[in-house]
């Protein structure tokens, strides 16, 4: 993406999030081509004005164990994650790699995200292997609109509650073939539940309190996708984290912490 368009994009982000739910006529470029890089998120997103000041990360490397549990497989499988920093971070963002470590098959999932501390995502490019059942698949998506903003969140405090609603461009590849690209609504409510002491996790040694983030994305079918993120201030990231969607429930939990360098 050129420097025009993306200079275009952030101008009619900034405008949704300043002048609710106004849209402009026309809209951006289909997606960037290929991996995005942290240099194509610009200085002026206004990370601040839609989340309040959130804390750095501070960390260089996490790994948490997650499990899956559905219907289907009802004795939970467990994955090893990893989450890297990759090229620093700024402004409350940062570029992350994350990878899934499948241990039945030691296949590996790949996703590369601009990201607000894993509490929302502004552009991913995501890998998943072939499998017996799906074919090689690549996702890209970005963010291109933010409106409707209600609320703050940051610095965090039981009560705090935030609601937007983001305008996403999204695009799948199955076996080489892209899908077109599509323009889609998704809306989000994030609270702030309650504050937990530090020694209730075991996997890393914490000092501070976390944070009990209850999340809700409704999707454009609205389709309720429900998360609980037990944040840390003192990581910069969840420590804990708890997914339903349908009949299955993934877990996250925090095993290894590398700080900074």
């Amino acid at each position: 993406m050129n420097r025009v368009a993306l200079g275009w994009l952030w101008s009619a982000l900034i405008v949704g999030l300043t002048a609710c739910g106004s849209k402009p006529a026309e809209q951006p470029p289909p997606l960037f081509p290929g991996v995005p890089t942290f240099e194509l998120v610009a200085d002026e997103f206004p990370i601040e004005a839609l989340f309040g000041p959130v804390p750095a990360a501070r960390f260089s490397k996490l790994s948490y164990l997650q499990d899956i549990e559905s219907p289907e497989h009802p004795v939970p499988v467990e994955h090893l994650f990893e989450l890297v920093i990759r090229q620093g971070a700024r402004a409350g963002m940062q570029r992350v790699r994350s990878e899934y470590t499948f241990a039945d098959s030691n296949r590996h999932a790949i996703e590369e995200s601009v990201q607000v501390a894993d509490l929302f995502d502004l552009f991913t490019y995501a890998y998943t292997p072939e499998t017996d059942t799906a074919p090689e698949t690549v996702t890209r998506s970005y963010v291109a609109e933010v409106s409707q903003v209600r609320g703050v969140l940051f610095p965090l405090a039981v009560g705090n509650h935030l609601q937007f609603e983001a305008t996403r461009h999204y695009q799948v590849e199955r076996d080489g073939q892209r899908a077109e690209a599509q323009t889609l609504e998704f809306a989000y409510d994030l609270r702030v539940d309650r504050q937990v002491a530090p020694g209730n996790y075991s996997g890393v040694e914490l000092q501070e309190p976390v944070w009990v983030i209850q999340l809700l994305e409704v999707d454009p079918d609205g389709v309720e996708h429900r998360r609980e993120a037990h944040f840390s201030a003192e990581v910069g990231m969840p420590v804990f984290d708890a997914r339903r969607h349908d009949r299955t429930i993934t877990t996250r939990r925090l095993v290894r912490w590398e700080r900074d360098a």
